[in-house]
């Protein structure tokens, strides 16, 4: 599990860091950082698998950015590497920064790596399509220690589903094989795979069926799919369809319903069920805004299956954010991370169990209302360091 996160010099986040659990929640005013904070970490995690063009954007400004890990059970600390990125927008170093101290063993010896060398330029070619590690790899740094680093940031899943998105039929797609687009575009492929292991997706059927009552079965027939989200998939033209799976439901009375006749809550509800039972769960799951389009009381379900798979799959950490003050209802001051925007632009975060005002108050309010009542501003004056707060 991350312990703690930071990022410097990414986007607007100057210098942020940011001390996780296994379920950590993010709150704060539109234009505070979280959405930024969510996009740094998935790029960490995707840049040790994927190219480094699809991970980081292209700057017209020189960058310097700086990504920093730590995990529990102790393993490594890793600091993180530097990306600098010239005028004409092509990533030129990615490297760790320059100090012995940077890779180091929190128990036993540290790792001996002469960092002092001239530091070395990437990128040449077709290099840029390499991952950070495989580039560090190619310069020789130590394999063992890359690949438990890689191993504890690979395989994150970034969501902000959208539940029209969740219900259209896809084309079947290996490029896409374990997991949905961001808005969830993907969600019948993800239930087909899981369908190959059938114990596992009875499993699944089953609690949806709980959680829905009147349903008896979740069916994916072949039908007309898109290859890809359309801006309006209803004024595409049938020609331009091509066969692969939808999702329709058989109803305890022996009638169907259609994707598009199902609630869009239902849908929400069958995409967190279907990463819950994936072979490979996520390794870091981030969301935005689960309450988006969903019922307060149905909200609460959402939380606990996420509850669920961090504690089913031990590996699994979610990090979420959220304006929904029924969110906080499910969650300790611990779990949660206030950010706020200063006059000057800068980003600051505290976690609630800081907050002198949560401390007085949680005996009689839940930390939703106590959000409610206090607001973001009011909330972040009244921080205190935790030892100096009364037990």
């Amino acid at each position: 599990m991350i312990t703690r996160f930071r990022v410097q010099n990414y986007k607007a986040l100057r210098d942020v860091t940011l001390d996780l659990t296994p379920v950590h929640v993010l709150i704060g005013p539109n234009d505070s950082g979280k959405t930024s904070l969510l996009e740094a970490l998935a790029a960490l995690c995707r840049s040790v698998e994927r190219p480094f063009s699809e991970v980081f954007r292209r700057s017209i400004e020189r960058r310097a950015y700086l990504f920093s890990v730590s995990w529990t059970p102790p393993c490594y600390q890793f600091d993180g590497y530097e990306l600098e990125t010239y005028r004409d927008g092509k990533i030129y170093d990615c490297l760790p920064v320059t100090t012995k101290e940077r890779f180091r063993a929190i128990e036993g010896k540290p790792y001996e790596i002469d960092f002092q060398r001239p530091a070395t330029t990437l990128y040449y070619g077709k290099s840029e399509e390499s991952s950070a590690f495989q580039n560090l790899k190619a310069q020789g740094y130590p394999e063992d220690l890359l690949d438990q680093i890689s191993d504890q940031l690979r395989g994150v899943h970034f969501y902000r589903f959208s539940p029209e998105a969740l219900k259209i039929p896809v084309v079947l797609d290996a490029r896409r094989q374990g997991r949905m687009e961001f808005n969830g575009f993907g969600l019948p492929q993800l239930l087909d795979e899981i369908r190959n292991d059938r114990a596992r997706f009875t499993r699944l059927e089953e609690r949806f069926c709980e959680l829905f009552h009147y349903m008896a079965a979740i069916e994916l027939p072949v039908q007309d799919s898109f290859a890809s989200l359309p801006s309006d998939h209803r004024q595409v033209q049938r020609s331009e369809f091509a066969s692969g799976k939808g999702i329709q439901f058989r109803l305890k009375d022996g009638s169907k319903l259609l994707a598009e006749d199902a609630s869009d809550g239902m849908f929400l509800v069958l995409a967190y069920l279907a990463l819950l039972h994936l072979p490979e769960p996520p390794r870091v799951l981030l969301i935005e805004e689960p309450e988006n389009g969903i019922h307060p009381a149905r909200l609460k379900e959402i939380i606990r299956i996420l509850k669920q798979l961090v504690s089913e799959q031990s590996h699994t950490q979610v990090l979420m954010t959220t304006h929904s003050p029924y969110v906080l209802h499910e969650f300790t001051p611990e779990e949660v991370t206030l950010c706020i925007r200063e006059p000057n632009g800068e980003v600051k975060t505290r976690r609630l169990s800081e907050s002198k005002s949560v401390h007085e108050l949680s005996d009689v309010f839940s930390l939703g209302e106590i959000w409610n009542i206090d607001g973001d501003d009011k909330l972040m004056d009244k921080f205190e360091p935790e030892e100096q707060m009364a037990p």
